[in-house]
């Protein structure tokens, strides 16, 4: 006789609600799990990104008035005309038809729209992608005038096809040179008869400047290339994964044919975009620099206009130092329904060099500390942000960066312009 029995129907129930306790706590567990590598592999992604976008904006603040003409002579120009930006008009930073380019135009807590941000505009011929713009020589007397090979195909100008790079030539005063009444020339025509490498219509006591700009045959409008930083929210590009509040940090270079921007985006999901400017009083490094959140003049400026932005020439004599601000959201955030991270806090944009200079009677000098992360805004902070509503599902880190522009120095200093 079989004396097996099945399960009765109490205990059948009781096994399936066991078992399902433990894939729901399985299931939990593993969800939690790959929310954290997510959110991990995310943070390593921004931070390859960032550093990326960091080190390009680096290498324009650095080469900042890098082969820009302190004179124009006769010489007129145009420069941007874009008007696909959301926040700002990037025609407010220009120097156009007749001024002396400005190594770094700025326009400081301009775009409301975009949380009050900077916007950053640097000028130099390098200030684009191409090889030509990385090029540079000069002429000297050599029985005549003959134009420096450096024996370096990266660096040397070519002289024949398939293309010809453009370019300008700068005198030893830093005025703009003129060939046939036209401040760019392709190169191999301006500058080279046949194969020879000889310059027309220049003295040959002196020594000359050769920048490259682009090798494009399609028009030129500024004797130097443009790059501006900004933040703009482009739907088609806007990554689903940044907080709705967030922007996109642009690099966006000049069409020297058009005006227009090229556009290039360099950080996602940023908050905040603040700049800061190190100023030598003295002009000629013998005083503590002093910060300012904008390039305006000051009353002891030499040729100090009231109300003004520096001038080119002031630029040059003062600008020591540049700090970048980009306050961002690192990595995913904890959108589900009930979060288990929660940002508090105040993030101030800044340090303490910054706010010693802003509000000194707040700030003694350093080393005294600047909280970036407290529970208010401080007083000389370039800007503040407190997250409240969905803004606390997400992490916010600050990025900083000191960068000395290599570049200003270079150019001479004689009569203000």
């Amino acid at each position: 006789m079989n004396r097996q029995r099945g399960m009765t129907m109490v205990e059948l129930l009781i096994s399936v609600a066991i078992v399902m306790v433990i894939i729901g706590a399985a299931t939990t567990a593993y969800l939690k799990i790959l929310r954290t590598y997510k959110t991990q592999g995310k943070l390593a992604e921004n931070y390859m990104a960032n550093l990326t976008g960091l080190e390009m904006l680096r290498y324009d603040i650095e080469m900042a008035g890098f082969g820009l003409p302190a004179g124009l002579g006769a010489a007129n120009y145009t420069e941007a005309s874009d008007g696909t930006v959301s926040y700002y008009n990037p025609a407010n930073l220009n120097d156009s038809p007749n001024t002396p380019p400005r190594a770094l135009a700025h326009l400081d807590n301009s775009a409301a729209a975009a949380h009050n941000s900077d916007v950053l505009a640097i000028k130099s011929t390098s200030a684009n992608v191409n090889a030509t713009s990385k090029r540079w020589s000069l002429i000297y007397d050599g029985g005549t005038p003959q134009v420096k090979q450096w024996n370096n195909s990266a660096m040397d100008f070519t002289a024949g096809p398939p293309s010809a790079d453009n370019v300008i030539v700068i005198d030893f005063n830093g005025n703009l040179v003129l060939n046939a009444g036209q401040w760019c020339n392709a190169f191999k025509t301006a500058y080279f008869t046949n194969a020879n490498p000889i310059a027309t219509g220049l003295n040959t006591s002196y020594v000359y400047y050769v920048y490259g700009l682009d090798n494009s045959t399609n028009g030129h409008r500024m004797p130097f290339n443009r790059v501006d930083y900004y933040l703009d929210k482009i739907p088609a590009q806007f990554p689903s994964t940044c907080a709705a509040s967030t922007f996109t940090l642009y690099r966006s270079t000049i069409d020297q044919q058009t005006g227009n921007f090229d556009k290039a985006p360099l950080v996602d999901c940023v908050r905040d975009f603040q700049v800061a400017f190190g100023i030598d009083p003295s002009g000629q490094n013998t005083q503590p620099i002093q910060w300012q959140a904008n390039l305006s003049q000051q009353p002891w400026m030499t040729n100090y206009i009231a109300g003004n932005q520096m001038s080119a020439w002031q630029i040059q004599t003062y600008l020591r130092e540049v700090r970048v601000f980009i306050l961002y959201q690192d990595g995913l955030g904890d959108t589900s329904k009930s979060p288990s991270f929660r940002f508090s806090g105040t993030l101030n944009l800044g340090d303490q060099d910054i706010a010693h200079s802003l509000d000194p009677g707040v700030y003694p000098a350093p080393p005294n500390s600047f909280q970036q992360l407290s529970a208010a805004a401080l007083p000389g902070a370039l800007s503040t942000f407190t997250p409240a509503g969905a803004d606390c599902q997400y992490r916010w880190k600050i990025l900083e960066m000191d960068v000395k522009p290599m570049n200003l120095m270079n150019l001479p200093s004689g009569t203000p312009r």
